[in-house]
């Protein structure tokens, strides 16, 4: 039985298990009905669990869930600085995670991973190495690259102060929740981009499939262990 209030992170914790599955090609799910995916995800967990592939359990965080969601909640309280910051810090991580999955699917080491996301600046991932790596180009790159350099301008405190009754002021705070807007579409776009590249369009099949195996774990009844002395 699972406490309610550890109910989110038990079911990110498995959705990242089985993606991470999914996508390291250790489960090959290619071709696989929406039945016989869901089969062979559970087959495969329940081996890792009788091997004891979960004691200890090793988490590696990435904080996209949370970088997003702090992200929403600043633009919702318009507080357009913080949005930004957040966003590009959620596209920086995204790129990020992208290039060292393909990178290890490639065959590079944790080291050589490291050093070619150190090594590599906004502008390359998101443009030549990029496609270097996936052999397309990236969607809504000027905009990504825009939304890179409005944080490095916030933080690195470059903003551009203007009188309180110039036009531009006003121009730029009515514009705001229309670029949040185009923000948001491309977050989608590259949410797609990581479901067709490393989870073949199941990612919402993972995610419902958990949500589901946590609920009926919570139904099901608990399991009475007698602990009263052997006579």
């Amino acid at each position: 039985m699972i406490d309610e209030p550890y109910l989110p992170f038990f079911t990110s914790l498995v959705t990242g298990v089985a993606k991470d599955l999914v996508g390291s090609g250790e489960l090959d799910v290619r071709n696989l009905s929406e039945r016989d995916f869901i089969a062979a995800l559970s087959s495969k967990l329940r081996d890792l669990q009788d091997a004891g592939a979960f004691e200890p359990v090793l988490v590696e965080l990435d904080h996209l869930d949370t970088l997003l969601g702090r992200a929403r909640a600043a633009a919702r309280e318009d507080d357009f600085d913080y949005a930004i910051v957040f966003y590009a810090t959620w596209v920086e991580h995204w790129l990020n995670m992208m290039i060292a999955w393909r990178a290890r699917e490639d065959g590079s080491d944790d080291a050589a991973i490291t050093e070619l996301i150190r090594s590599t600046n906004f502008h390359a991932k998101t443009g030549s190495s990029w496609r270097s790596m996936f052999g397309e180009p990236l969607d809504d790159v000027g905009l990504l690259r825009d939304l890179g350099h409005l944080r490095n301008d916030f933080l690195h405190y470059k903003w551009q102060p203007f009188p309180v009754d110039d036009e531009r002021r006003f121009d730029r705070k009515n514009h705001r929740s229309g670029y949040i807007a185009k923000v948001e579409a491309a977050v989608s776009r590259l949410v797609g981009v990581e479901d067709r590249l490393r989870y073949p369009g199941w990612t919402s099949v993972l995610e419902q499939w958990t949500v589901d195996s946590v609920h009926a774990a919570q139904r099901a009844p608990a399991v009475e262990v007698d602990t009263s002395p052997a006579p």
